[in-house]
């Protein structure tokens, strides 16, 4: 037993010196423990936002302040009767102010973190993102075995969603291969860039009795002093009989 725990630890820093990408482990969490929740029609909305870099390198490869990204994690305990689609074009993030940041999808993420290339908080990319600095990114493609959620899936059944521990087990360490330091660097923007993309939410249905826990992106002129008075808005859509408001 001791030589095979010896051999393990052994293999995880060899994997580690080898390069490999290590993806952030997400700790669950009751709805009562998120900065704000709301519950409409037998569905719990719960949501944290994440202002600061220190925070949100808990979740991500890098902090995305720096760029002119802020995250807010968005929690879906669907109670309800029927399954709900998040109408994520028409979410509005809205200052204290009143003023309404844009929201970014994961591609621009990834140009943005990745890229060291600050978002324009008016104005969005015309094309689409094909690279980072000459690295071509990995096209998203769901039946790829290794965007398959493997670190940690976000969808539970309530009774398999246990407060404080990890979501699916820690996290996956995968290891890039061989070859030179310019290699292992490309292919861990681009397990980077998957990761990016895993954690956002999708269109996809949240159906009835199942948990989704996942990231939205949101651009910013200016990163706000502090959260209160910000609020996160889902209009009227399917499963969401009417608007839902999540003040922070």
């Amino acid at each position: 037993m001791k030589k095979a725990a010896l051999l393990l630890i052994i293999m995880c820093c060899a994997m580690t010196a080898l390069g490999g990408f290590k993806a952030k482990r997400i700790r669950t969490k009751k709805p009562s423990q998120f900065h704000c929740r709301v519950t409409v029609s037998g569905v719990t909305y719960a949501a944290d936002l994440l202002l600061e870099g220190k925070d949100q390198e808990k979740y991500f490869h890098d902090a995305l302040t720096p760029v002119n990204l802020i995250a807010v994690r968005l929690a879906v305990f669907n109670d309800g009767k029927e399954e709900i689609v998040l109408p994520l074009n028409d979410l509005r993030l809205i200052s204290a102010e009143g003023m309404e940041f844009t929201r970014v999808d994961p591609d621009e993420v990834v140009q943005a973190v990745l890229g060291d290339d600050p978002i324009n908080a008016y104005e969005k990319p015309e094309e689409p993102v094909v690279g980072i600095g000459g690295v071509s990114l990995p096209p998203y493609d769901p039946n790829d075995p290794r965007n398959r959620r493997q670190y940690p899936p976000y969808d539970y059944p309530p009774g398999n969603y246990p407060s404080g521990g990890p979501l699916g087990g820690p996290g996956i360490v995968i290891n890039p291969g061989g070859g030179d330091g310019i290699d292992s660097i490309e292919n861990e923007r681009k397990l980077a860039a998957v990761d990016f993309r895993n954690k956002a939410h999708t269109s996809d249905p949240i159906i009835c009795t199942l948990i989704r826990d996942r990231f939205l992106y949101f651009s910013i002129p200016e990163k706000p002093a502090t959260k209160e008075g910000i609020v996160l808005v889902l209009p009227v859509g399917k499963g969401i009989p009417q608007e839902v408001v999540l003040k922070f």
